[in-house]
């Protein structure tokens, strides 16, 4: 059976928080790349909508754990009910809506940039449409909503249906997972010389989306092992239920690194983004101040 050292446990949880203070960093530098050095774009909107609500779950958990450190140094989660059920349902809504965010925006930047590179003329019909915004907005709504239902999940006495909303979104990101793959079998079919720019793009959105999903495997785990201890009967069956809360745990809080290494990966594999960084850094390093500032290019097709 497999268990959690306490000590374990104790060091995700500051990992969990320190990695907080690079991630808004991190994610103030991609929103000011993409306001100031990038033009509107495909992997502009998409990096700027993953890194703002970044941005807001990393200020929200270090305000969080400030507030827990400095007013609430010594207040009881049993009688602080009021306080409680508030920073619960914060981090639940932001955590888990900036996950689904992410999933859901990843799986449709991956389809835009496709309709892109095969067929050029419909994409651009539908960007004449203004369908693009239409499309995100929508992914925010049911990011929001599936945040929602999970907030409701924990505070009901029926985890059951909490564990069948995980597993849709994981298995959500095995298909996108799937997609990639698909479209990178079909590329041999559509390239040529005339598609290299559209080609560009959407090699970075893959390259993109890939690291973050090193994170989804364990998230998988415990997805599956959650859903099965809740549906066996009688409860006397469930012996590796303690084994599945570890894993639950891990998955859980691999979800900050996640989100953290998405923002990273916005900045290595567009090139307008390591154009921009590039530039920065120039212009910082001593003796480089005479450098002009790379003129941003719209990697869009």
């Amino acid at each position: 059976m497999f268990l959690i050292p306490y000590g374990i446990i104790k060091v995700f949880d500051q990992i969990d928080i320190y990695i907080q203070y690079p991630a808004v960093l991190l994610n103030l530098l991609v929103i000011f790349i993409s306001f100031w050095r990038v033009k509107p774009s495909l992997p502009r909107t998409y990096c700027l909508n993953i890194s703002i609500m970044s941005l807001i779950c990393a200020l929200f958990t270090i305000a969080n754990d400030i507030t827990k450190r400095t007013l609430f140094k010594h207040y009881n989660e049993d009688h602080d009910t009021i306080y409680t059920v508030t920073v619960v349902v914060l981090e639940i809504m932001l955590m888990q809506s900036t996950l689904n965010l992410y999933l859901f925006q990843a799986t449709l930047t991956i389809f835009l940039a496709y309709v892109g590179f095969t067929k050029p003329v419909l994409y651009k019909r539908m960007a004449k449409t203004r369908a693009f915004p239409y499309a995100f907005i929508i992914a925010h709504a049911l990011s929001w909503i599936l945040a929602s239902g999970s907030t409701l999940e924990y505070f009901s006495t029926q985890p059951l249906f909490e564990d069948y909303n995980r597993v849709a979104l994981f298995i959500h990101t095995w298909t996108r997972t799937l997609l990639k793959l698909t479209i990178y079998r079909s590329s041999h079919f559509f390239h040529n010389v005339g598609a290299q720019s559209r080609w560009l793009v959407l090699r970075s959105v893959l390259v993109y989306c890939t690291p973050p999903n090193v994170f989804v495997v364990p998230g998988i785990a415990g997805s599956y092992c959650a859903a099965v201890t809740a549906t066996l009967t009688p409860r006397e069956e469930r012996n590796f239920a303690t084994t599945c809360l570890s894993v639950k745990y891990l998955a859980d809080q691999l979800i900050m690194l996640r989100l953290f290494v998405t923002s990273l990966s916005a900045l290595l594999a567009f090139s307008d983004y390591r154009r921009a960084l590039f530039c920065i850094f120039m212009k910082i390093l001593p003796g480089k101040n005479s450098l002009h500032s790379a003129a941003p290019q719209s990697a869009d097709f």
